[in-house]
């Protein structure tokens, strides 16, 4: 059911990369043709062709399956390193993630944006980026895997917790000094993206805080 959907928006956006307008110049073509069909006939113009629609199985030629509907796309998911410099501050109980440059701004976002442009190329086709990335947004990112924010160091100024989960105490005299059996057990103690899927590393950072916290 998504996938006409998906394919209309994806032409839309080539359209509009491309500086051919919303349908882009084969669909406007296609479109123009249509109004002008139906203002001579005197009659509403047929734009189901043009528009994202279930497809209906009555109409033989609106029977695409989802394959063909999308056939001519590739979806890619990329997975980068960022600089992992964004800060938390508490603004009157309201929690506040920051970075000094703005974080669409990292090298790592044009990495992967010429990497995806090369890719395209070579299959013979044209890359379209995600319309919050461009067109109907300003480079705003989809976190999949919220990393940090109680992030592991050797002690409280450089960290929130020790390697195992313990969270550091800012009372005591001594820095590496915390507090007793109070761990944090999730993916906010990673310092960082790990580039590949963190699932297992959170799992065997958890492993670790368990052991620690057992008596």
């Amino acid at each position: 059911m998504f996938a006409p959907i998906a394919s209309t928006a994806v032409h839309i956006l080539d359209g509009l990369e491309q500086g051919g307008g919303f349908f882009g110049w084969a669909h406007r073509v296609l479109f123009e043709t249509e109004m002008r069909a139906a203002w001579a006939a005197k009659a509403i113009p047929d734009l189901q062709a043009f528009l994202p629609h279930i497809p209906d199985t009555y109409e033989a030629d609106d029977s695409r399956t989802e394959a063909e509907a999308v056939a001519n796309i590739f979806f890619f998911n990329c997975m980068g390193q960022d600089q992992a410099n964004g800060r938390f501050r508490l603004d009157d109980d309201e929690l506040d993630l920051t970075w000094d440059d703005p974080v669409a701004d990292e090298p790592v976002f044009g990495e992967i944006e010429d990497l995806l442009v090369d890719f395209s190329e070579a299959m013979g086709g044209r890359y379209v980026p995600m319309p919050t990335w461009k067109h109907f947004g300003d480079r705003k990112l989809t976190v999949t895997h919220p990393l940090g924010g109680c992030r592991v160091g050797v002690d409280r100024d450089n960290g929130v917790v020790d390697a195992v989960g313990r969270v550091f105490d800012e009372s005591a005299d001594d820095p590496q000094a915390t507090h007793a059996r109070l761990f944090v057990v999730d993916a906010s103690v990673l310092p960082g993206a790990v580039v590949a899927h963190p699932t297992m590393t959170i799992m065997a950072q958890a492993l670790k805080a368990m052991k620690a916290a057992l008596p």
